[in-house]
């Protein structure tokens, strides 16, 4: 049976947990209810890495995830996509539908990760891949988004690439995401052990973390939208229950130059440089960090 692995925002840690999740870094929060914005529309330009890159924090040789998968609604971005009711073609979810930066915008943490995953040359140099899954049934806006989003630069510099240009794989479809990570692996071809999945609906009729963890994946719930220090402590606790790597130099690189669609299909490269992406291999997880 695949183990299963949840890494959460506790109030309290279990006995056996390792030392990087029970440091002082883990604070209990409370989720919201689902369709709730989790930070104000920007108003102006936001800063990113001020903090740093989170993987700069581990040591040479640590072990990275070969492939990290995002949930888009209230976990990169918000809203969520079901409550903008107000939006021309919300039933069909028809062009031209929501504006990014106006109606959808990046929540403040991914902004730094996604800065990160960009332009972090130890992130591109291990290969790593980058997966987007979500349960929308509102594929056509959700996929128009993550062309109209940017990648954010430092302060004062133009933007880096669309968000778009990040992922090597996109599964977007209302479902189980059960599937939508069978779909991921047999078209990236990595093994579970080897993700990270960033989601904020953890358990329930309509939680994710709980059912993925079951494949072995190590889920991270993101109850308030993903953030820089959770970001850094799920690489922190990925590595530690993972062997060191002895030559990253040699792992597979780079997203290729067109991510592919659920549906077969590729998304159109606006012929930016493809950022790299990582990898690092090991045993799976063996144990759960759970709150209950």
């Amino acid at each position: 049976m695949a183990a299963t692995w949840i890494l959460a925002l506790l109030s309290r840690v279990p006995p056996g947990t390792s030392d990087a999740l029970r440091s002082g870094r883990i604070r209990h929060a409370t989720a919201l209810r689902a369709g709730g914005t989790l930070c104000p529309r920007p108003t102006a330009p936001r800063p990113v890495g001020l903090a740093g890159h989170a993987v700069d924090e581990l040591p040479l040789g640590a072990a990275l995830p070969r492939l990290i998968v995002f949930d888009l609604d209230n976990t990169l971005w918000t809203p969520e996509l079901y409550t903008l009711r107000h939006v021309r073609g919300y039933a069909s979810a028809a062009p031209p539908g929501p504006v990014a930066e106006r109606d959808v915008w990046l929540v403040d943490g991914a902004l730094d990760v996604l800065n990160e995953l960009a332009t972090s040359e130890r992130w591109r140099s291990s290969g790593v891949l980058v997966a987007a899954a979500s349960r929308t049934n509102k594929a056509p806006w959700a996929r128009a988004l993550l062309s109209q989003l940017r990648v954010p630069a430092r302060a004062g510099d133009p933007p880096i690439s669309r968000v778009s240009d990040l992922f090597a794989h996109v599964e977007i479809a209302p479902g189980s995401k059960l599937a939508h990570f069978e779909r991921i692996r047999a078209a990236l071809g990595v093994p579970y052990d080897e993700m990270l999945f960033f989601d904020d609906a953890r358990g329930g009729s309509y939680g994710n973390c709980e059912q993925v963890s079951t494949l072995g994946v190590l889920c991270v719930h993101t109850p308030r939208g993903l953030t820089r220090d959770l970001f850094a402590l799920a690489i922190v606790e990925y590595s530690a229950r993972k062997p060191r790597s002895c030559c990253p130099s040699s792992r597979r690189a780079a997203i290729p130059p067109a991510a592919a669609a659920s549906d077969g299909r590729t998304q159109p490269s606006d012929g930016r440089t493809q950022p790299t992406r990582r990898a690092e291999r090991a045993r799976a997880p063996s144990a759960c960090a759970d709150s209950r």
